[in-house]
C-alpha cells in the first residue's frame, strides 16, 4: 500500500513537472507582456547605470546568463552574474543590482543584496514572495513579481523577461519585442518538434547510466550550463559543464586516462558556431569515437539569438525530465538542498536576523 503510495506521488511530481516546463512558450509570452507595466524610478542609477550587477543562485541566477549570452556583444556597460554571498567593492551608488530569488529567502542573495544596497546601488527585486518581498514593499523598491507554487527553476521565462525589461527601463538596452515575439514562435515549434519525435527520450534512455559532461560554447554557455544543473536537480545525477574554448585546454586532457564506461558528452550547438568552433568540435568527436565514448548533441534550428536560446533551454529541460523519468526519480522536490537549507537556518537564524533589520 505504501509502495503503491509513493509510486503515485512520483507520477503526480513527474505530471507537474512536465507541465510546468511545456507550459513555457505560454508563460513567456505572458511575462513579456505583464512585466512591461513595471516601473522603475527615474533618479540615479536606476536611469543611467555605469554597470549592471545580476545577483542570485541556482535555477533564479540563470536567467542571469541567458540575458548575458544573449547581449554579450551588445551591451555597451558593464554587465556581471554573482553566485555568491556578497558583491565584488567596485559595485557602488552607480550599479543597478538586480536581485533575482524565486522564494525571496536565499541567503545568499539576501546578503549580497544587503551589502549593495548599503552601499547605495540602484535595486531590483524579482520574486515570488518572502523576505524580499517584504523588503520590496517596506522601502518602495521595484518588484518584478513572480508565479508563486513551483519550483524556482521552472520559472525562468519570467525571470528572463523580468531582466530583459530591467535593462530596457534603465536605458540599458532596448526590450528586443520582435525577438521576443519570435522567440514564443520558436518555443512552440520546439514542443511540437519534442511531442512529435522520440529524439530527446532515446537520448535520455541512452544517458540513464552516464555520467553526462556537457560542452557548449558561446552564446549558449548559459544553455549548457542549464542542462548540468537541470540533470542535478530534476534527474538527481551528477553531471559537469565546461565551456569550449576552455575545454580545449584542460579538460581534454582527462580523456587520456582513467575508465570511460560510465561517462557519455553532450553538446549543445546552434546558428552561431563559426569555423574554428566547428574544426574543434569536429576534433572532439573523432576523439570520442577512438574512445568508444558515447556523444549526442542538442541543436537549435537556425533563428535569432534570442529565439535559438530558449528553444535551446527547453530542449535541456525537457531531455533532463526524461532524464528522471529513465531514473525512476520524481522531478519535483529537491530534498537535499531543502535540508541544507534548514540546517543552516538552525545554526545561523539567518532569516529571523534579516528579518529584524528590515
Amino acid at each position: 500500500m505504501l509502495a503503491s503510495r509513493r509510486e503515485g506521488e512520483e507520477r503526480s511530481g513527474a505530471a507537474r513537472m512536465l507541465e510546468l516546463i511545456l507550459s513555457m512558450p505560454e508563460e513567456w509570452e505572458r511575462a513579456v507582456v505583464e512585466y512591461e507595466n513595471v516601473d522603475l524610478p527615474s533618479r540615479g542609477a536606476y536611469s543611467a547605470p555605469k554597470s549592471v550587477v545580476v545577483v542570485g543562485m541556482g535555477g533564479s541566477a540563470i536567467a542571469g546568463d541567458i540575458v548575458y549570452d544573449y547581449l554579450y556583444d551588445e551591451l555597451s556597460v558593464p554587465y556581471a552574474v554573482f553566485r555568491d554571498f556578497s558583491v565584488p567593492g567596485w559595485v557602488r551608488g552607480d550599479s543597478l543590482v538586480v536581485a533575482v530569488s524565486y522564494s525571496g529567502n536565499t541567503e545568499e542573495t539576501l546578503r549580497a543584496l544587503k551589502i549593495a544596497r548599503d552601499r547605495g546601488a540602484a535595486i531590483v527585486l524579482v520574486t515570488s514572495d518572502g523576505l524580499m518581498m517584504k523588503l520590496a514593499e517596506k522601502h518602495g523598491l521595484p518588484v518584478f513579481g513572480l508565479p508563486s507554487g513551483r519550483p524556482p527553476r521552472t520559472a525562468v521565462a519570467y525571470m528572463t523577461a523580468a531582466l530583459l525589461w530591467t535593462l530596457d527601463k534603465s536605458g540599458v538596452h532596448e526590450f528586443p519585442r520582435a525577438s521576443a515575439a519570435e522567440a514564443a514562435t520558436a518555443l512552440r515549434d520546439a514542443r511540437r518538434e519534442i511531442m512529435e519525435s522520440d529524439n530527446l527520450k532515446n537520448i535520455a534512455k541512452a544517458l540513464a547510466n552516464k555520467t553526462l559532461l556537457i560542452y557548449s560554447y558561446r552564446p549558449y554557455y548559459s544553455v549548457g550550463f542549464r542542462l548540468k544543473t537541470q540533470v542535478n536537480e530534476n534527474a538527481k545525477s551528477h553531471a559537469f559543464w565546461m565551456p569550449i574554448p576552455e575545454a580545449n585546454h584542460n579538460e581534454i586532457m582527462g580523456w587520456e586516462g582513467g575508465e570511460k564506461r560510465d561517462l557519455a558528452v553532450v553538446f549543445v550547438r546552434g546558428s552561431e558556431e563559426p569555423d574554428y568552433v566547428s574544426v574543434r568540435i569536429e576534433y572532439w568527436l573523432t576523439l570520442l569515437n577512438s574512445l568508444g565514448v558515447p556523444y549526442f548533441e542538442i541543436i537549435a534550428r537556425k533563428r535569432d539569438r534570442l529565439s535559438e536560446l530558449l528553444s535551446l533551454i527547453f530542449k535541456a529541460d525537457m531531455l533532463s525530465y526524461y532524464l528522471a523519468i529513465e531514473r525512476g526519480v520524481d522531478p519535483l522536490p529537491v530534498t537535499t538542498i531543502s535540508g541544507l537549507k534548514r540546517f543552516v537556518e538552525e545554526r545561523t537564524g539567518f532569516s529571523k536576523r534579516f528579518s529584524e533589520l528590515i
